[in-house]
């Protein structure tokens, strides 16, 4: 979105959807006791996560991790190539100034 106004406005409405959605997944997560184990805040050590679960957790942590490593280094090879175009721009605007004063 171009318009600050706009772009504020959307991101405020989607703040507070985001902090009413908190609450409301904990909750379902304990009232609604289907596939959902208790694994913070039962009063015990254990994690209470069997094999298979505690093996999916560790394959999604994983993943999220390069995933998010690869989403920072794509975010920094961006911002050295604005930083680039940026640094063309002006040389070339400075060029066309020079040519200018050239001619005249």
């Amino acid at each position: 979105m171009d318009e600050p106004s706009k772009r504020a406005q959307f991101s405020a409405i989607y703040a507070i959807i985001g902090f009413v959605t908190v609450p409301l997944t904990f909750f379902s997560a304990r009232l609604l006791r289907t596939i959902h184990p208790v694994i913070f805040g039962s009063g015990e050590v254990d994690m209470n996560l069997n094999q298979p679960m505690l093996t999916t957790m560790f394959i999604s942590l994983g993943a999220f991790t390069v995933m998010y490593v690869a989403l920072l280094l794509q975010r920094a090879r961006l911002m050295q190539a604005e930083e680039t175009l940026m640094q063309l721009r002006l040389q070339t605007e400075i060029d066309a100034d020079w040519e200018d004063q050239a001619n005249a």
